[in-house]
């Protein structure tokens, strides 16, 4: 169908007022004569469905009037002349020329039927013809393919929002284990620094960490053996000092008996000299005795 000016008419709007909005607004097909671009048709208007079931388009088949008269005068005429003896045959012969003309119209109005139930695999008839079903079947073969690329585009779309979603769920599920190792690292972390609060300095984390928390085990570990050592160098050097005082103390005490016993013969042997080395004996016992006081008190402050 052409508009005034020649255009083909694609994409055009009905008018509110047209009588077909009543039943295209129910889903269902109208048929009826309308004037259309200063012509007058006999028409066919069906409506194009989405998935959801609403109306989203409206197909639309015309044929001119004149047409559709031209054909039942000439038949009038035919049978006006062949008289009654011929009517029947007439009739016949002319019903099936009838329906020989309007088949294509059948065809191209089931495809439409098919297309907007949305079943869009079947194929276009009349697209080769150069009349008006020629053109209708293309201008049907055009809407099939665009609403095969609308419903690629809507799977598309589905499968991506699919694939979002699917990538969300994989993230919280990595983000959860994440989680939990750290958790776990922490836990372990913070019961060894309890122990080495409490003094126990011997267990080491054995357990090993995921990821880049290992290097905080590793490296825990490492300053833990590290303070082992420290405290058994001082537990080393605690017995070293222990042993060598008392070192000091026997070597005191063996000085002071010495001392004494030195004393002790000289007053034996009398005299002058006898007093004044005892006085300096005594003064060298009084020494003695205060070194290993000295050296006692040490020991015990130790």
């Amino acid at each position: 169908m052409k508009k005034e000016n020649g255009d083909r008419a694609v994409g055009t709007k009905l008018a509110a007022d047209h009588p077909a909005q009543v039943v295209l607004a129910r889903g269902q097909a109208y048929y009826g004569p309308a004037e259309l671009f200063g012509r007058k048709f006999m028409t066919g208007y069906f409506p194009v469905k989405n998935a959801t079931g609403s109306n989203v388009g409206i197909l639309f088949i015309g044929i001119p009037m004149e047409v559709y008269y031209n054909s039942l005068q000439q038949l009038l005429i035919l049978v006006a002349g062949a008289g009654v003896a011929v009517l029947l045959p007439v009739g016949v012969v002319a019903y099936f020329a009838i329906r020989t003309s309007v088949r294509p119209l059948e065809a191209l109005t089931a495809t439409i039927h098919t297309n907007s139930a949305g079943n869009l695999d079947g194929s276009i008839p009349c697209v080769e013809k150069q009349n008006e079903f020629g053109a209708i079947g293309r201008a049907l073969a055009l809407f099939r393919d665009n609403a095969r690329a609308r419903q690629t585009l809507e799977t598309q779309a589905a499968e991506q929002r699919q694939l979002s979603n699917d990538e969300r769920a994989r993230n919280d599920a990595e983000k959860r284990t994440l989680d939990g190792q750290i958790d776990f690292a922490v836990n372990q972390l913070a019961a060894g620094l309890a122990r080495l609060a409490q003094g126990d300095v011997s267990p080491t984390i054995e357990i090993a960490f995921v990821g880049c928390l290992e290097q905080l085990r590793v490296d825990f570990n490492a300053s833990l053996i590290r303070l082992q050592e420290t405290l058994a160098r001082i537990r080393d050097n605690t017995a070293s000092i222990q042993s060598n005082s008392r070192a000091m103390l026997a070597s005191a005490d063996e000085l002071s008996k010495r001392t004494e016993a030195q004393a002790a013969n000289l007053e034996e042997n009398g005299g002058r000299r006898r007093g004044n080395h005892g006085n300096g004996q005594i003064v060298c016992g009084a020494c003695a005795g205060g070194e290993r006081r000295r050296i006692r008190d040490e020991e015990e402050r130790r």
